[in-house]
């Protein structure tokens, strides 16, 4: 999903339209990630629903061009730049990606999950199996780039249906877990007074406010970055090298979250790197205006990201109960797509009527409101 937005944008996308495109898939990421995870905990399974649901989301991925190609011969070209796409085209990319949605965030919500779960079982350090996944994601960014560079973007989609055929191998032979009744898989009932307990525990609801702020900030920060791109005048099809570069920067963070967290509470490590992502947006706000400028940014961008999606999934484990621990992912998810649905249809309207600089201020306005959420309610807890 990397090159998504850079083959709206080529397609004739505004940040508007961008924005208000990617609030209505979060519209769908809220039912798609409740569905996969109440099914996921109720038949006591993860890999069994994350093999079909990974397959089916990068073969209709794949498809992304076919769809382009379509839009184009029905109601042909876009009218440029600043009159973005006609309603027909703009319909036809939502259906079509919010379906193919409906699949794709709730696999990578559940591989997430059994990465965490099986790490926590067998007390495997879980930093340094995710930074696997870093690694080869920064991979991936290299060699999106080339292939977008040499066959343009829609071939990306393609290369990316291979490439996920060896992970969907690897599953096969993936402990499924224990939590959740995994050992004997079958329909289970969820308890209705568990979740009612989770939704009510105090630390989940900060989480979820502090989730809420940072993913508002984080879904225009990451939406709007190849219009960033083009207003510095860097061409964006070098997206995925800078995004490549990103997740290699992932990797220190990921394999320190362990060292980090003896001496440092989880909460802590979010608020972390919520600061490390309102710095970096303040550098695009101010001074950034160069390809060197962007991966100074990038580097800022994986260490931050390495330290907060670490966190987030390992604190989430950390609070649900055993018998909720993809239904709290899923929770968790849900409040970052209702997040999401703010911040990308707000966050295009604020960028094409403010401006590149303005509006990356205004984005590290709301990171910052995060982390100062995380000083207050600690403040209040103390003195209680």
């Amino acid at each position: 999903m990397t090159y998504q937005t850079v083959y709206l944008k080529e397609n004739g996308f505004t940040a508007s339209q961008l924005g208000l495109f990617s609030s209505m898939l979060s519209v769908t990421n809220i039912f798609a990630l409740s569905f996969w995870g109440i099914i996921s905990d109720r038949f006591g399974t993860v890999k069994r629903i994350l093999i079909p649901i990974t397959s089916l989301s990068y073969l209709l991925l794949a498809l992304l061009p076919v769809v382009s190609r379509t839009s184009r011969s029905l109601f042909g070209a876009s009218g440029g730049d600043a009159a973005g796409v006609g309603m027909g085209t703009f319909l036809l990319f939502t259906v079509f990606l919010a379906f193919t949605h409906f699949f794709y965030n709730p696999a990578m919500m559940l591989n997430e999950n059994l990465i965490v779960r099986d790490c926590a079982e067998l007390d495997l350090n879980y930093g340094r199996n995710r930074s696997i996944g870093s690694l080869t994601y920064s991979i991936g960014g290299f060699i999106a780039t080339a292939v977008a560079s040499r066959f343009g973007t829609g071939a990306v989609f393609i290369t990316a249906l291979i490439a996920v055929v060896p992970l969907i191998l690897c599953y096969i032979p993936v402990r499924d877990g224990t939590s959740a009744a995994a050992d004997k898989p079958g329909k289970k009932k969820l308890k209705k007074e568990d979740v009612i307990e989770l939704l009510s525990s105090r630390a989940f609801q900060i989480f979820l406010g502090f989730a809420v702020l940072m993913h508002v900030a984080s879904a225009c920060r990451q939406s709007f970055l190849p219009y960033f791109m083009t207003a510095i005048n860097v061409d964006t099809s070098i997206y995925g090298t800078v995004i490549g570069y990103g997740a290699i920067m992932e990797i220190p963070s990921i394999l320190m979250l362990k060292r980090l967290h003896d001496r440092i509470s989880y909460k802590w490590l979010l608020a972390g790197s919520a600061a490390l992502f309102g710095l970096s947006c303040l550098l695009m706000a101010t001074v950034a205006n160069s390809l060197p400028w962007l991966f100074v940014i990038s580097t800022m961008f994986g260490l931050a990201n390495g330290m907060g999606m670490t966190a987030g999934y390992n604190y989430v484990y950390e609070l649900a109960p055993a018998s909720l621990k993809a239904t709290g992912q899923s929770i968790y998810q849900i409040a970052c797509s209702i997040a999401a649905i703010f911040g990308a249809s707000a966050g295009g309207f604020a960028f094409d009527q403010l401006g590149v600089r303005p509006f990356y201020w205004l984005v590290t306005l709301v990171y910052a409101s995060s982390v100062t959420l995380v000083v207050l309610t600690s403040r209040k807890k103390r003195k209680a």
